[in-house]
């Protein structure tokens, strides 16, 4: 069974655990899915202002990050399904994608400002009395 959904997606990442799709792209919405069971389990409305371009989930997959045209980086934390960081406008142009290093410290994001830019990844860890993912 394939996912048909309308608009353009600009990027697709799947959690290391197998069991959930991201998708996002031109209508600014990140969408969350079942990989299994091929349906929409939760949407980030209007994440960003413009289309998204890229999606990266930390290794443990309980945060997502999310760049787009708009120049902003954003991470998700997945479990309060509200933004934790923001990194806005760094960027002089719009952000291509977006990728975090397997042991989770940092960020790195390319643009159309011709720069590739490394950030730390400094979360600030909540007791979680349950998972999203």
């Amino acid at each position: 069974r394939c996912v048909q959904e309308t608009g353009t997606w600009g990027s697709v990442v799947i959690s290391s655990d197998d069991k959930y799709f991201f998708t996002a792209g031109t209508d600014t919405h990140i969408k969350v899915w079942d990989l299994n069971k091929k349906e929409l389990v939760y949407t980030f409305k209007e994440a960003h202002s413009d289309i998204i371009t890229g999606l990266a989930l930390t290794s443990d997959n309980k945060y997502l990050a999310s760049v787009s045209y708009d120049r902003n980086l954003k991470l998700w934390d997945l479990t309060s399904r509200k933004v934790v960081q923001i990194k806005w406008k760094n960027h002089l142009a719009f952000i291509f994608s977006v990728l975090i290093s397997k042991d989770n410290k940092y960020i790195v994001t390319s643009s159309a400002d011709k720069t590739v830019k490394l950030w730390s990844l400094q979360i600030k860890e909540q007791k979680r009395p349950s998972t999203f993912l």
